[in-house]
């Protein structure tokens, strides 16, 4: 089916379809490469690294926050110090230039999990007044403050962290995750701080060692995911990060606390400005972290940029250069195709000096032009033998149609008696052979025209005498069925009165039937109305216990009054006397429903029987609905038989009528072949006369039978001498031959 199609096709469509399949196959694939460099390119970077920037500033600040916050909330002091209202005051600065940075930024080009962490951390600052409200009146655990900025901070660095996976390209990733853990282990020093402070206060309780090891542990395990995740310049960056003064000072506090022997003579304040020193240098190397990752990723930016623009450039040159290609190919081949196209059309309608293009050429249509040019010589030398046998066949038609001619002659003349005897070439063989057929056959048959003609007239006129006495007989024929079809006629007006009659009983027997079945549903509908008067009584009766049950216990619980009121003494005087009324109320509403109780059982009874007996009367009339309608199924057979009955005799007497109509024109027909035979004889005398006039050979005894020879030729198409096209023409053929 493919190959059909595609012949039906131009070269043009089929150079087309062959270079579109790679090459929209290409351009889909360069497509596909030119929407993601271009998806990339709208992921603004410069944004991105401020959005990254801000939030560092913010997490370091609500780091500080936390801190002060937990120093707060394990002082007795009733209102904020100045440092924790000051570094508010920051971070509400700081919140508002994030939450502004982040708006600017296209969320319909950032990953889900982006839009899912901004819109967290979005939630989560949104808390943050009356997280504020509930620190400074005591009302918040250190516990739950904790928890709640360190899941804001994690909120926020996650914030950055998906801003900067956005980004599709691994280097940037990688830098991004390092990045992230190194500001988680930054968070963990702050709960470190913030669980210092808490523990020189309370003078190192278990539970605040413990807590204190535990962020310390978190501290250590973040800045191990940093060393596996970070680049080697970043892990160059961080080197020697304990060796400064200020993490030296820490780590000795820190060593000391880790180990059970903290320094007693170190105080909370001491203790939260040496960690704040400490985080202030993690700080720092935070900034340098994030100072690379801006510039990877503006680099990035450039070189996606860049390969954009290079990508589109060369998607148009190659898409120019196959589009110009195959044009110049399309035309190539048509062009040459259209040319032995045209010298082929001049073969075919005969000219075979055309001029062929293109045989010199080396590749597949010189090759056809080739094939052309042998062709061409091939036919050149056929027609040449073509024109030779058409010269000699016409010589040989022309001798054959002169014989044909005379013989023709002759049996115009009406001599049977001169068969071709000449020699025919074998082509035209089948001809004689069918002439001669033909002039024996048309011999025999004249002679057998002849015999029976003389036979014809002898019958014609026994026929002649019998027609006679048929034509007598047809018509006393004819009277006697006319007398049967007056009596008939008789008999079929009776037989439809009695039809009349009966159908007229069966419907007054489908009235009755009808009148029946109304009594019948009546007597049914009278039944169910007896059987729902029953259910509502049982209703009743249900509902009279029921309200017998109430009384019995407003009776019991008037009693229990009586009882209570007596105990009470003068005081419950009164409520006795409710009481005792109550209990006589409840005792009249039992004997009223005991009378009620006693009538629906009496009216239910009386239902009961009244609804057997409408049921005897149902039954009764179904009975007389069964009679009525046996009934009316014997008077409707009744008028189906003398329906049917009259019917017949309507057909009995239309089919006499036709017997008489029959039988007149018997007797006219018998007239007319009367008359038919006379004249028959006459035209057999004639016909005798004409066949005589016929010259005929000596007839085969065996073929001289009325069936004529056993097979006859078929008959010899004209040939028209004058026509060009004479050679094509089909002279017939014969049995014989």
């Amino acid at each position: 089916m493919s190959m059909r199609f595609l012949g039906h096709l131009p070269v043009k469509t089929k150079i087309a379809i062959l270079v579109a399949a790679p090459l929209m196959l290409s351009l889909w694939f360069m497509g596909q490469t030119l929407l993601q460099l271009n998806k990339n390119a709208q992921v603004n970077t410069a944004e991105a690294g401020e959005v990254i920037e801000h939030m560092s500033s913010l997490v370091h600040n609500l780091q500080l926050e936390r801190g002060l916050s937990a120093s707060y909330l394990e002082s007795s002091a009733t209102t904020a110090p100045d440092k924790l209202v000051q570094v508010r005051l920051q971070n509400n600065t700081a919140m508002e230039a994030y939450l502004a940075e982040i708006s600017h930024i296209d969320k319909s080009l950032l990953p889900i999990e982006a839009v899912q962490a901004i819109q967290f951390a979005r939630a989560e600052l949104a808390k943050k007044k009356d997280i504020r409200k509930k620190i400074d009146g005591h009302t918040l655990s250190l516990k739950r403050t904790l928890s709640y900025y360190t899941d804001l901070n994690a909120a926020l660095i996650q914030t950055g962290l998906s801003l900067a996976k956005s980004i599709d390209n691994p280097v940037i990733s990688q830098e991004a995750v390092a990045l992230s853990f190194f500001m988680r282990a930054i968070d963990a020093a702050g709960l470190e701080r913030a669980a210092g402070a808490v523990g020189f206060k309370h003078g190192w309780k278990p539970a605040d060692r413990e807590t204190f090891v535990a962020y310390h542990e978190v501290f250590k395990e973040r800045l191990s995911m940093f060393m596996g995740f970070a680049t080697a310049e970043d892990r160059e960056t961080v080197k020697g990060l304990f060796t400064s003064p200020e993490m030296t000072k820490f780590e000795d506090v820190r060593k000391g606390i880790l180990n059970g022997g903290a320094r007693t003579e170190m105080t909370a304040e001491q203790w939260f400005e040496a960690a704040s020193k400490a985080l202030k240098v993690l700080q720092k190397k935070e900034g340098i972290l994030i100072e690379h990752l801006e510039r990877d990723m503006a680099g990035f930016d450039a070189d996606n940029k860049f390969l954009l623009a290079e990508m589109a450039v060369f998607t148009g040159v190659l898409l120019v250069a196959v589009l110009g290609l195959s044009a110049l190919i399309a035309r190539d081949m048509t062009k040459s195709l259209s040319v032995l196209n045209g010298a082929l059309k001049k073969l075919g309608s005969g000219e075979t000096d055309v001029d062929v293009p293109g045989a010199n050429r080396r590749d597949e249509i010189g090759s056809v032009a080739r094939n052309v040019v042998d062709l061409r010589t091939v036919t050149q030398r056929k027609q040449e033998e073509r024109i030779e046998e058409e010269k000699q066949r016409r010589e040989e038609v022309m001798t054959v149609a002169r014989r044909i001619g005379e013989a023709l002659m002759d049996l115009q003349h009406k001599r049977l008696d001169k068969p071709i005897k000449e020699f025919f070439p074998e082509e035209f063989k089948s001809i004689r052979m069918d002439m001669n057929d033909s002039l024996q056959a048309l011999s025999v048959s004249i002679s057998n025209i002849g015999e029976l003609t003389s036979s014809v007239d002898e019958s014609t006129k026994s026929i002649a005498e019998a027609s006679m006495d048929l034509a007598h007989r047809t018509e006393a024929e004819s009277a006697t069925l006319e007398k049967t079809t007056h009596s008939i006629s008789e008999l079929t007006a009776n037989v439809q009165q009695s039809a009349d009659n009966a159908g007229r009983a069966e419907q007054l027997a489908d009235s009755a039937q009808n009148g029946v079945k109304s009594c019948d549903a009546v007597v049914k509908d009278t039944i169910a109305a007896m059987d729902k008067l029953q259910e509502s009584s049982q209703e009743i009766s249900q509902i009279t216990k029921v309200i017998q049950d109430i009384a019995f216990q407003t009776n019991l619980l008037a009693l229990n009054a009586g009882v209570e009121a007596a105990r009470a003494g003068e005081a419950g005087r009164g409520f006795a006397v409710v009481a005792s009324e109550v209990r006589m109320l409840a005792q009249r509403c039992a004997d009223a429903v005991q009378q009620i109780d006693g009538l629906t059982a009496r009216s239910s009874e009386q239902v009961k029987n009244g609804a057997a007996l409408v049921d005897q009367a149902g039954t009764a009339m179904a009975e007389v609905n069964d009679q009525v309608a046996e009934i009316s199924g014997l008077v409707i057979e009744i008028a189906s038989n003398m329906k049917e009955q009259s019917s017949q005799m309507g057909d009995v007497n239309t089919a006499v009528g036709e017997l008489e109509m029959m039988a007149q024109q018997n007797a006219a027909m018998a007239e007319e072949t009367t008359a038919a035979t006379t004249s028959l004889s006459e035209q057999a005398q004639e016909l005798r006369e004409l066949v005589q006039q016929f010259a005929v050979g000596e007839v085969d005894p065996a073929q001289n039978a009325l069936g004529g020879p056993e097979a006859y030729a078929p008959p010899v198409a004209a040939i028209d001498f004058d026509a060009d096209d004479w050679e094509d023409q089909d002279f017939g053929s014969s049995a014989a031959a």
